[in-house]
């Protein structure tokens, strides 16, 4: 007897949400049973959030000129809501990772178009991969931030225009390093319109003018403090070399495995625009 090809393919969806819940469930447990931890960074932005919170000042020491040692806004602005509502800002950065880590996981099975070989195999990686753990519990605004990249990649896939937009200012308020991703998102963005760029560049201008008012600077601290020890130029190429050794052979090989030439060349600005960010950063 000869079974229906709708069985068929209900029974391969069926095998891969399986492979998806048996992934999700593992990176339930890993995080679960992973060492509780605290990056020190993350007592900075406790300490902001918290002057943010009590005497309504986002500096180190109130009453002094401020100073901006955070990285990100968001995290900030975030757990200084919960110090008010009475909720430790230790606890609920580790919630926040957390969170995000799996909201993450699923976001990523959407962009990659639900439940076949390819999203199954980049969530089995995303969920087993320790370091994804360390950085759920760190306190810190990385696994956020992994979170609102995508987001904004979700929003670009789908076409929805406000949603896009919501999804480029949370990656852009996130990490200074979000609005080098939104302004090539946008650049890429089919069809973008001058409402979609304007309704993105407004906030941002108001966001920047306020923070170079407020901190006398034009561009984010971390920045400065970073680039005051930049790396030398043969440093920098061990690090891409590392970076396409290690960190995108595996991705890519699997995206040539998986994924058909033709849904590569569909989506070729959107990689373009992913890899010209990552070797930016």
């Amino acid at each position: 007897m000869k079974i229906p090809i709708r069985t068929n393919k209900i029974v391969i969806i069926s095998v891969f949400a399986a492979v998806f819940a048996a992934a999700f469930i593992y990176g339930i447990r890993e995080t679960a049973q992973f060492p509780r931890w605290t990056a020190d960074d993350a007592y900075i932005l406790y300490r902001y959030a918290e002057n943010l919170a009590e005497h309504g000042e986002l500096s180190w020491n109130p009453g002094e000129n401020p100073v901006e040692g955070y990285t990100g806004f968001t995290l900030v602005m975030i757990i200084s809501a919960a110090i008010k509502m009475g909720i430790s800002p230790i606890a609920a950065s580790h919630a926040i990772g957390i969170a995000s880590f799996f909201i993450g996981g699923i976001l990523l099975l959407l962009v990659l178009r639900g439940f076949n070989i390819g999203s199954v195999t980049a969530s089995i990686l995303y969920f087993t991969t320790p370091f994804m753990y360390v950085h759920a519990w760190s306190g810190l605004e990385t696994t956020l931030f992994t979170t609102t990249i995508l987001f904004a990649l979700y929003a670009f896939t789908i076409g929805r225009d406000r949603l896009f937009v919501a999804s480029l200012l949370l990656l852009s308020f996130t990490r200074p390093e979000g609005v080098l991703l939104s302004v090539l998102l946008l650049a890429v963005y089919r069809p973008v319109s001058r409402s979609i760029i304007a309704a993105y560049l407004v906030p941002c201008a108001v966001y920047f003018l306020w923070r170079w008012i407020y901190y006398g600077q034009p561009l984010p601290n971390t920045f400065y403090a970073k680039a005051s020890f930049a790396a030398p130029l043969d440093e920098n190429v061990k690090s891409l070399r590392l970076l396409a050794s290690k960190y995108l052979r595996m991705p890519a090989f699997l995206g040539l495995i998986f994924f058909s030439y033709e849904c590569i060349r569909k989506r070729k600005f959107l990689i373009g625009a992913l890899l010209a960010f990552t070797l930016i950063c």
